[in-house]
């Protein structure tokens, strides 16, 4: 899933940008009104560790690679994604097809979650950034000239990931929250997608150990959407998307 939910942070001005909490939805930040409507969030979000030029590539293990991410129309997209049996959780294989999608979602500059699918693996595995929880926590962010001392010490700072093997969705709460979603698998268009606000999981870790527990928020968001990814599901598929404007020209 897209870290701004929209347009890619070189759309729109750095200096420009602010975000606050709001009633009924996660993030309220300088609009931009597009054809039909539809409002597309200025949410560059470089303050605050959200984004920023980061370099995780040289970062990680010399044996780890970046894969390709696929996009539609690619047939893999649109498949529902096979279980790990619990007996590879922990094989070489699947420690690698991690380890691998952690060097590529750390390489996609706009990127908070990454599901298997999205590298042309079929199988029921996706990563959430630890980003995810700082955009949950972050609140009053203002990005001006002159005072970018966050935005230049979170630019560089190394994510962790929590890697979710057969993630079974248990629970979900009624309340439900519209937020604009972009995806690396549709790169630049967005689109405003309906999803309950909090819900609760059961998935294997890395060890094969299993755990159960609620998420909230932009969180609980990612996991919906990486979720979507195992059941051949896209944001095109829930709502009507938008082009992202080019305004590097």
């Amino acid at each position: 899933m897209s870290r701004t939910c929209a347009p890619s942070r070189s759309a729109w001005p750095r200096s420009r940008i602010s975000t606050r909490r709001t009633t009924g939805s996660i993030f309220s930040a300088h609009c931009e009104h597009f054809p039909n409507g539809v409002i597309g969030l200025k949410l560059c979000v470089v303050a605050g560790g959200f984004c920023g030029a980061r370099n995780h590539e040289n970062e990680m293990p010399s044996e780890a690679k970046k894969l390709p991410i696929v996009h539609l129309p690619h047939s893999v997209l649109k498949k529902k994604a096979r279980e790990v049996p619990l007996s590879e959780i922990e094989s070489s294989r699947v420690r690698e097809l991690i380890r691998d999608m952690r060097s590529t979602l750390a390489a996609a500059t706009d990127g908070v979650g990454l599901a298997a699918p999205q590298v042309g693996v079929g199988l029921r595995v996706f990563l959430v950034s630890e980003e995810a929880s700082v955009i949950d926590t972050a609140s009053g962010i203002h990005v001006l000239p002159g005072a970018d001392d966050t935005k230049v010490k979170n630019a560089h700072r190394v994510w962790e990931y929590t890697a979710f093997v057969n993630p079974v969705l248990k629970k979900q709460s009624r309340k439900k929250i519209a937020m604009t979603e972009g995806c690396l698998s549709v790169p630049g268009k967005f689109g405003v997608v309906m999803r309950p606000e909090k819900v609760s999981l059961e998935w294997y870790d890395l060890h094969g150990k299993k755990h159960s527990r609620g998420f909230s928020k932009f969180f609980a968001r990612v996991i919906q959407h990486e979720l979507d990814h195992l059941d051949g599901l896209l944001i095109a598929d829930r709502t009507k998307l938008i082009a992202v404007p080019d305004r590097s020209r």
